[in-house]
Formats: C-alpha cells, sequence, structure tokens
C-alpha cells in the first residue's frame, strides 16, 4: 500500500493531507505514517500544510509516454479526473481550453493501459488453468471473455490450448456484468477496439469516482 500512496503523491504532485485522505480512502493514521516516512526519505516536502512531490528531475510531466510529454501536470490531471467521472470528451475539452481530438487521445490512452493490465493478470490466471472463452455479441460482434474468481476478463483473441476447460464460476456474476455490458454498448462506436471498451467498462462498473481516480493514477505512473 505504501507504494501505491507514493505513486498517487508523485500523481498529485500537491495536495493537503485532506485531499489525499479522501481520495486514497485508507485509515487516516496508516496515511499520516506514509506520508512522514516520504518526508523522511526527502520525497516529499510539507509547507504550510500542502504535501509537494519532490522530483528528481525537478519536472511535473509524466514522461513514461510520448502523450503526456506536451502537457503540464495540472492539464493531464484534468484529463484523469474527467476520464474517471465519465465527463464527455467535449465538455473536457472546453474546460482545458484543448482540441477534442487531444481530450480523445488521453481517454484512448487510459482505456489501453486498463485492458493491457486485466490482459496481462487474465494470460496469468489462464497459463495455470485453460478454460474455454465465451463469446457473447454485442452490436453484431463477438467479444472473447474468461472467467476466473468470479471476475470478468476480456481478450482480443482467444487463448488456444488443448487442456482447456469449463469453467466453475459464479453463474449470476457473469450474467450481471454480460447484461451491464449489454446496456453499456448502444451504438456501433463500439466496435471500434471494443476488447478496450469492454475493458474500460468492467473496470468502470461498481467504482466510485475516488476508487476509480487512485487505481488509474497509480497504473499510470
Amino acid at each position: 500500500m505504501s507504494d501505491q500512496i507514493l505513486k498517487l503523491c508523485r500523481r498529485l504532485n500537491k495536495f493537503t493531507f485532506d485531499e489525499i485522505l479522501l481520495i486514497s480512502e485508507i485509515d487516516s493514521k496508516e496515511l499520516k505514517e506514509d506520508l512522514n516516512t516520504f518526508l523522511s526519505a526527502d520525497k516529499l516536502v510539507l509547507n504550510n500544510g500542502v504535501y509537494t512531490f519532490k522530483n528528481d528531475s525537478e519536472e511535473t510531466k509524466i514522461v513514461s509516454n510520448s502523450l503526456f510529454i506536451y502537457y503540464p501536470q495540472h492539464i493531464i490531471e484534468l484529463m484523469i479526473r474527467s476520464y474517471c467521472a465519465d465527463v464527455p470528451t467535449y465538455k473536457a475539452a472546453f474546460q482545458a481550453g484543448m482540441a477534442e481530438e487531444q481530450v480523445l487521445k488521453f481517454y484512448r490512452y487510459f482505456r489501453t493501459q486498463i485492458y493491457e493490465r486485466q490482459y496481462k493478470e487474465l494470460e496469468s490466471l489462464y497459463i495455470n488453468k485453460p478454460q474455454f472463452a465465451k463469446h457473447p455479441k454485442f452490436m453484431g460482434k463477438e467479444a472473447n471473455l474468461y472467467m476466473y474468481n468470479n471476475k470478468v476478463y476480456v481478450a482480443k483473441y482467444p487463448f488456444k490450448s488443448e487442456e482447456e476447460r469449463l469453467a466453475h464460476n459464479d453463474r449470476a456474476e457473469y450474467k450481471k456484468v454480460y447484461y451491464y455490458l449489454l446496456r453499456q454498448f448502444t451504438h456501433n462506436s463500439v466496435l471500434i477496439n471494443m476488447h478496450h471498451k469492454i475493458a474500460e467498462a468492467i473496470w468502470k462498473r461498481n467504482k466510485n469516482f475516488e476508487e476509480r481516480f487512485f487505481d488509474l493514477s497509480s497504473l499510470l505512473v
């Protein structure tokens, strides 16, 4: 958990204790201990109640992806918040003072990262216990869904193994996710990178804004 809190500090860059407490949703005493540890390690600076993440390169931009190097931290922050709050791209573009196509690039990137993380988890689970995929159709296009430990995953292409077997999972939970996806996908635009949009919808399901923001911020660092 401490590593995730540090990643969140880096993402927020500047924040008060109350702000990070609300987003992290962990015990205040545990959070205070983590922040004090980061202060002692010279990873944070505290001034007038405001914590500032101390970046070794003095940069406030995310440089792990070329998309981010052209934008200041507050724009990146706004894009993450807008995405997690389901703000339409045209509204997010207006708020940020940028073209809608730029916002679309951010949203597509977030969606891709969410898909790739769950795919890696799925791949590991499948290798240990191969199972047949389920192939529901959305807008006439077939998807590849798997279920492990009562959690639904999606793959662009189905896995293939001679050791595949039927999965023994909670059918009620699978049906809940399936009907949830049906309600989400009601127009043809879902057909473009459908596996990314399914992963996104599953990720957003049953998460509030704070949970989405914390998880996505940690994923992007």
